[in-house]
């Protein structure tokens, strides 16, 4: 693993911290190389959706992180799911989708699952991912969705605490109508750990660690 290098690919500087320390906690010994084009996020929100210039850009940034010669690519991005299937057909690396193993655990723990963004781009990709996961489990899902309107512009200005209480706010409600909710976003994962776990009645997953820990897998299975 020492001689191991992953090159992440992001849309925004949001959760940069928040990997790196995944990455000191769980795979220390594995070069880093982060790919940061923030303005895509805002090209995203302004349309509503990943248009195809987007996925063109996307589908770029995969391609430059290949030319770097990783083991592994790691696409940090919810909202571009979508876009990793696309660039997997493209390049011999390995891409490793922050939400698919949190999707998995999701299918596998419940039938009715709430999915919670701070984003209405990221609803459709990861209520798409969670569907298709389940299509391949052979299970039916009924996927409930809420979004937490505002909350990821407080988040970017800096209003850190008044995006937490917006997302617990929803998520307290959500929880009452599903087996299990899915944070749909890597920058709501804080959310939990300042919550009590008597106040949400039901499983919430992130992705973030599940996704760090699916990576080291993937690269302790390398020759």
């Amino acid at each position: 693993m020492a001689n191991k290098k992953v090159v992440l690919v992001h849309t925004s500087f949001a959760v940069i911290d928040l990997f790196n320390g995944l990455f000191d906690e769980l795979i220390p010994e594995v070069g880093r190389i982060h790919i940061v084009e923030h303005s895509l996020i805002q090209d995203i929100l302004d349309a509503g959706r990943v248009t195809p210039e987007v996925m063109r850009r996307m589908c770029g940034y995969f391609l430059q992180a290949d030319s770097i010669g990783p083991d592994a690519i790691f696409s940090v991005c919810s909202t571009v799911g979508d876009v990793v299937d696309v660039a997997r057909t493209m390049v011999k690396t390995p891409i490793i989708k922050v939400d698919d193993m949190m999707a998995i655990d999701a299918v596998a723990q419940g039938e009715r699952i709430g999915v919670l963004a701070t984003l209405s781009s990221t609803l459709d990709p990861t209520c798409r991912l969670l569907e298709r996961v389940a299509e391949e489990k052979g299970k039916t899902v009924k996927i409930k969705r809420g979004l937490v309107d505002g909350a990821f512009d407080e988040l970017i200005a800096g209003n850190t605490s008044l995006h937490d209480q917006m997302v617990q706010t929803h998520l307290k409600t959500l929880a009452t109508e599903c087996d299990l909710v899915v944070l749909a976003q890597s920058t709501m994962a804080r959310v939990i750990e300042g919550m009590d776990p008597d106040e949400v009645p039901v499983p919430v997953l992130s992705s973030p660690r599940r996704a760090v820990l699916q990576l080291k897998q993937v690269l302790e299975d390398q020759p």
